[in-house]
Parts: structure tokens; C-alpha cells; sequence
């Protein structure tokens, strides 16, 4: 009898202890699923409402100034005419401009796009515009122009002017697109099709 109730107790112990390893690996793979997804983006929107139209003015944002990890929202009907204006670094994981408001990067202005800048996407009453003049320059993964109904314009001016997509540059998707490179402005698309 002691030898088969010790199968059993083997068997039990056996059982607990695969269990134990299961639900460590479960645990384990959740854990790395959470890692894996990264951290969540949060969202500002431009407001225009602090002193002046500059980009890295706190108060002119509804979140604070955007960082590489933010939504940046430049889409308010409210804010047309006071465009987010960059003369120095600034960054974002994505940028949206719609509504007839305008971005303008210029002379000392380094605009760092992390992943996507959509330029009239939503509907809106009027062009939305990405001005980069007199030297300014901004970089993004993907650029859209006139994604959605509306049309989306990009002016690129100046010497030193410049617009880099890494993987795609899109004009006039569902809606009117425009790059205009004038005096010396240059856009480039670094990879893909």
C-alpha cells in the first residue's frame, strides 16, 4: 500500500507543480504582451490660448507641450488664423491638422514627427496647411496631404527648408493633396515605394 499511495502523492505533487509552471507561463506571457504594447499615447490639442502661437508654449495646449509619445491635435475651428508656430525643437508621435489650421515651422524650428502627420483629414470648412519656411525642418515617418474630404497643402520655402517621410509620403488621398517647393525648399521620402 505505501508504494501506491506514493504514486498518488508523486501524482499529486506532479499535478500541483504543472499547474504552478502553467500558470507561471501564463503570467509570464501576459507580462510580455504588456511590455510589448508599450506605453499608452496621450493627447493635446492646440488651443492658442497661452502668450503668443508658439509650439512650445505649455499653455497653448490643452495636455501641455506634445512630446515624441502624444497626439498632437491641431484641429480646434476656434484656433483658425493663430497657427502652432515652431522656432525651436519639437516633437510628437503623431500630428493631425485639420479644420483650416495651419502648423508653421520656421528658422530654428525642428519639428520631430515620430510616426504620422495627416494634413486635412477630417471635414472641415477649409485647406489645412504644414508650412515650413526660412530654414525649418520636420520629419515624420509617414506624411498625408488631403487624406480625407477636405484638402490638405503642404508649403515648403526657403533654403535649408525641409520635409523628410521616412516610409511614405502621400498627396491627395481621399481629398485634395498640394506640396508647393518654392525658393529652394526640398521634401524627401527616405524608404519605401
Amino acid at each position: 500500500m505505501a508504494v501506491s499511495v506514493r504514486r498518488v502523492d508523486v501524482r499529486a505533487k506532479s499535478l500541483a507543480s504543472t499547474r504552478h509552471a502553467r500558470s507561471l507561463m501564463l503570467s509570464a506571457s501576459v507580462g510580455a504582451l504588456l511590455l510589448a504594447a508599450g506605453p499608452a499615447m496621450s493627447q493635446t490639442t492646440w488651443t492658442a490660448a497661452g502668450p503668443g502661437v508658439n509650439w512650445t508654449t505649455a499653455g497653448n495646449w490643452t495636455a501641455g507641450v506634445p512630446t515624441a509619445a502624444d497626439i498632437a491635435q491641431v484641429t480646434a475651428p476656434g484656433t483658425v488664423g493663430n497657427p502652432a508656430t515652431s522656432t525651436a525643437a519639437g516633437a510628437a508621435q503623431e500630428l493631425h491638422i485639420d479644420a483650416g489650421n495651419a502648423v508653421r515651422v520656421n528658422a530654428g524650428g525642428n519639428l520631430a514627427v515620430t510616426d504620422l502627420i495627416s494634413i486635412g483629414r477630417l471635414v472641415g470648412p477649409s485647406t489645412s496647411y504644414l508650412l515650413i519656411k526660412a530654414g525649418g525642418v520636420v520629419t515624420a515617418d509617414r506624411v498625408f496631404m488631403g487624406d480625407g474630404a477636405p484638402s490638405g497643402q503642404v508649403i515648403i520655402d526657403g533654403a535649408g527648408s525641409t520635409l523628410t517621410a521616412g516610409s511614405l509620403m502621400a498627396i491627395g488621398g481621399f481629398g485634395e493633396g498640394k506640396l508647393r517647393l518654392t525658393n529652394g525648399g526640398t521634401a524627401a521620402q527616405t524608404t519605401g515605394d
